[in-house]
């Protein structure tokens, strides 16, 4: 998810994995939400679906392919683009 702020510019939301082993570690552990894709499930519904699994909010609107990338451990992300603002009520 991204937004537009001043000027133009864009900002993009990342989120930082839990657990024991990223405690601490920040630095190159920050990424897109992401995900497994069940088997027979659509890579845009994954993508989705993941989205919201993370965030706890329902990802809407229209939704740009940014194709994928191959991690050196050979697994292999695709990611989707789209625009909106996180609103958390405390």
């Amino acid at each position: 998810m991204y937004r537009r702020i001043e000027g133009n510019r864009l900002q993009v939301l990342v989120v930082h994995p839990g657990g024991p082993f990223w405690a601490k570690k920040d630095d190159g552990s920050w990424f897109i939400p992401k995900g497994e894709i069940a088997p027979g499930e659509d890579e845009l519904a994954a993508a989705k679906r993941e989205f919201e699994e993370e965030t706890s909010f329902v990802p809407a609107g229209s939704f740009v392919d940014l194709g994928d990338v191959k991690h050196k451990s050979g697994k292999v992300v695709r990611a989707w683009a789209f625009e909106g603002t996180v609103i958390h009520e405390l």
